[in-house]
């Protein structure tokens, strides 16, 4: 079954920091993953996905947990 969690208030407010952070350190993201990565964390829930380079920097400013089943 698959579960879907709305976006939210504290989500969009959460995913507008991560992005001032990232984009003063000059590394920007993909508004889709932007708000994938800022449900997760809002969740205390790991993303899963073998394109680990989206979302590393997210990971280093905001633990991120990500998991790569394919490495």
């Amino acid at each position: 079954m698959i579960e879907v969690i709305p976006l939210t208030k504290n989500i969009y407010n959460k995913a507008s920091e991560i992005y001032v952070k990232l984009r003063k350190t000059g590394f920007p993201t993909g508004e889709f993953d932007l708000l994938i990565a800022t449900t997760a964390i809002e969740n205390d829930l790991s993303i899963v996905t073998n394109n680990t380079k989206h979302y590393i920097k997210i990971k280093e400013f905001f633990n991120l947990k990500i998991d790569n089943w394919l490495m």
